[in-house]
C-alpha cells in the first residue's frame, strides 16, 4: 500500500469518527514483524490496517505512558526509532479519553548504541539501556517528538543486560555483577549527574521491572526489590518469595498499572503472581499450560491477560488473583527453539485485547470481557510484538 493511500485511509477514519459524535471508542495497535523491519498500524475498532512503515530491523515495542509515542528498539541494528501513534490518552481511573492528532507517522529523532534492550519512561523522559556498553541514554519526550535525538548518558560499571528508569530528576540504573561479566545485575542505584546517591545490591539475578502507583519493582532470584520515592526521598525494601510459592521459580517480567497498587508478574513457565507492594504479599495463579506471553491493562490494572502454548487466552482478575475466563484464539505453538521461533504476543487496553498470530500472518482483535474475536486482520510476514493504545473520543 502506498504511503499517500495509507494517509488517506487514516484521514477518512478520523472524519468518520468526528461525524459519529460523542462516546466513540478509538483504538490503534502497532505491530512489529519477527524477522524484518516492518511496522503495521491497525485501527483496532474497525479491523483495518491504516499504516505500514519500514525501519532498520526487527523491533521490540514499548508504549509511552501518554499513549502516543511508541519506541522501536532494534537490537541487531543498534538503534531506537520512534513512531507517533496519532492518539493521545488521558486516564480517568475507570476509563481513558483519547484525542486524535492525526495519522500515525514515523518520527525523525532516534537514539543509537549497541544492543538496546530495556526502555522505560518517567517524568516526561525516556531512558534506553544499551547492553553492549552498560550505558543508559536519556532524552526528553518533547525533544524526541520534535525530531531531536539529543541525549545525556548515565554509565554503569560495565556492559551487561541491564535497565534504567527515570525517577524524578534522577535515573535508577542496574548494578552489574562485580566479577561475572555474563551474569545478570545484582541491584539498582540512583544517579544524579555524577553522584551515586542511593543503592541496593540485594537483588541477585535481577531481571524484569514494573511500576504501580509510583512504586518500582525489580525481579530478583530470591524475591522482589521495591524502590519507593516520597517527597524526594528514596528508599529500597526487599520481600523474599514466600515458602508456599512453587519452589525453584522466580519472577522474570513484571507489569504494573497506574491506578492501583498491584502488579502482575510471571513465575515459572506455568505460573503467575499478583504482587501487592504495600502488603508485601504474593498470590499465585496456576496456568493451564506453558505461558507464551502476558500483558496487563496499564490504564486500569484490574485485569491482565496471558496466552499459553495451546493457543488459549486467559483473562485474569488481578484484584481477585484468579482466572475468570479462557478462550481459544490461535492454534497450538511449539515451545521449542527459544527466541528464534515467533510466538504470539498480546496487548490490552480498555475493552480490547490484541493477539498476534505469526504462524498465520494474522492479528486477532478480541473483546476484552468475553474474549470473542471482533476482527482478524491479515498482516504480511510474521506479526510479533504489539502495543495497543486508545480510549473514548468525544465530549462526555
Amino acid at each position: 500500500m502506498q504511503p499517500r493511500l495509507v494517509s488517506l485511509l487514516a484521514a477518512l477514519a478520523l472524519s468518520s469518527t468526528a461525524a459519529t459524535g460523542a462516546e466513540t471508542p478509538i483504538y490503534r495497535t502497532v505491530i512489529a514483524d519477527h524477522a524484518a523491519g516492518k511496522i503495521t498500524v491497525i485501527d483496532a475498532g474497525k479491523g483495518l490496517a491504516i499504516g505500514h512503515f519500514g525501519v532498520a530491523g526487527p523491533a521490540r515495542l514499548k508504549l509511552a505512558p501518554e499513549g502516543r509515542m511508541v519506541t522501536l528498539a532494534q537490537g541487531a541494528q543498534g538503534l531506537v526509532q520512534f513512531l507517533d501513534s496519532g492518539l493521545t490518552i488521558s486516564g480517568h481511573g475507570d476509563h481513558s479519553d483519547v484525542d486524535i492528532a492525526g495519522p500515525a507517522k514515523m518520527l525523525t529523532g532516534q537514539i543509537a548504541g549497541p544492543k538496546p534492550s530495556h526502555i522505560n519512561f518517567g517524568n516526561k523522559r525516556i531512558a534506553a539501556f544499551f547492553d553492549g556498553e552498560g550505558i543508559a541514554r536519556v532524552a526528553s519526550l518533547d525533544a524526541i517528538s520534535a525530531g531531536k535525538g539529543k541525549t545525556t548518558e548515565v554509565r554503569s560499571a560495565r556492559a551487561h543486560h541491564g535497565v534504567a528508569k527515570p525517577v524524578g530528576n534522577m535515573i535508577a540504573i542496574s548494578i552489574p555483577h562485580p566479577t561475572d561479566e555474563k551474569a545478570l545485575p545484582v541491584g539498582i542505584e540512583l544517579v544524579d549527574g555524577d553522584k551515586r546517591n542511593v543503592r541496593s545490591t540485594d537483588c541477585p539475578d535481577m531481571h524484569g521491572e514494573g511500576e504501580s502507583a509510583g512504586t518500582l519493582a525489580f525481579g530478583c532470584g530470591d524475591g522482589i526489590l521495591f524502590l519507593r520515592s516520597v517527597k524526594g526521598k528514596h528508599s529500597f525494601s526487599k520481600v523474599a518469595y514466600p515458602v508456599d510459592l512453587p519452589q525453584g521459580q522466580k519472577v522474570r517480567n513484571i507489569e504494573g498499572a497506574a491506578e492501583i497498587k498491584a502488579m502482575l508478574a510471571d513465575f515459572g513457565p506455568t505460573g503467575m503472581v499478583v504482587i501487592d507492594p504495600d502488603a508485601a504479599t504474593f498470590q499465585h495463579i496456576a496456568l493451564p499450560a506453558r505461558r507464551m506471553a502476558f500483558a496487563i491493562d496499564k490504564a486500569q490494572g484490574d485485569f491482565g491477560y496471558t496466552i499459553t502454548e495451546d493457543g488459549s487466552v486467559q483473562r485474569i482478575n488481578v484484584l481477585a488473583s484468579k482466572i475468570e475466563k479462557s478462550a481459544p484464539v490461535t492454534d497450538r505453538y511449539s515451545m521449542e527453539g527459544g527466541s528464534a521461533v515467533a510466538r504470539p504476543r498480546l496487548a490490552a487496553h480498555g475493552n480490547v485485547v490484541v493477539v498476534t498470530d505469526p504462524a498465520k500472518g494474522v492479528v486477532h482483535i478480541l473483546d476484552a470481557k468475553s474474549l470473542t474475536k471482533r476482527h482478524s486482520v491479515a498482516v504480511p510476514g510474521a506479526p510479533f510484538d504489539v502495543v495497543l493504545t486508545g480510549g473514548v473520543a468525544g465530549d462526555h
